[in-house]
């Protein structure tokens, strides 16, 4: 599992990455009259694999978020029914 800090980390260094490549298409748009079409595309297509990347450590991040809070319910119900497993024979 991901250390938080780790996470914003690696989040906050994908947010630059994603604020380069804005600003890489924004250059390649502004003079696009100059620009070949596989150039546009090809930086049009960086900027979205490294969207679609920052949705992933978003999306990572969530799950994790979510995944430690269920395993830790599950075992909290574990525990409680050890516990009435064991006054259940006491009192039996």
């Amino acid at each position: 599992m991901t250390q938080p800090v780790d996470m914003f980390v690696c989040f906050v260094g994908q947010c630059s990455k994603l604020r380069d490549h804005i600003a890489k298409v924004r250059d390649v748009l502004i003079n696009k009259d100059e620009q070949s079409p596989e150039t546009i595309r090809t930086a049009t297509s960086e900027l979205q694999q490294a969207s679609l990347k920052l949705f992933e450590v978003a999306y990572k991040k969530v799950w994790d978020s979510f995944a430690d809070s269920v395993c830790e319910r599950s075992w909290m119900s574990v525990a409680q029914l050890i516990v009435i497993g064991i006054l259940s024979d006491i009192h039996a």
